[in-house]
């Protein structure tokens, strides 16, 4: 795998950072939600009222599936419960 040298010296500047602690650093909160609203236009995502779409960053893939898997599994709960059927048994099928 290559990486380009400008990723490793922005990696250097900010191994020292938490980033998670918005309250330390409120920029990293402006650019998670610059990204989420980059994300948002990219899939076509309703524009909000407010002008900022409905998200949060995450540390791996993993999680994101995580949080993505259930998001879905609420909006089928809400379509089926609109359209009077059962949702006990949602049928999930994933590949590879």
């Amino acid at each position: 795998t290559w990486d380009d040298e400008n990723v490793h010296k922005l990696m250097d500047l900010s191994i020292n950072k938490n980033w998670i602690d918005k309250e330390e650093y409120p920029q990293s909160a402006a650019i998670d939600l610059r990204c989420v609203n980059m994300v948002a236009d990219l899939w076509h995502a309703p524009a909000p009222k407010n002008g900022q779409a409905v998200g949060t960053n995450t540390i791996g893939s993993s999680e994101a599936c995580m949080l993505g898997g259930m998001a879905m599994k609420w909006r089928w709960r809400k379509r089926m419960e609109a359209a009077g059927k059962p949702t006990d048994k949602p049928n999930l099928v994933c590949g590879p």
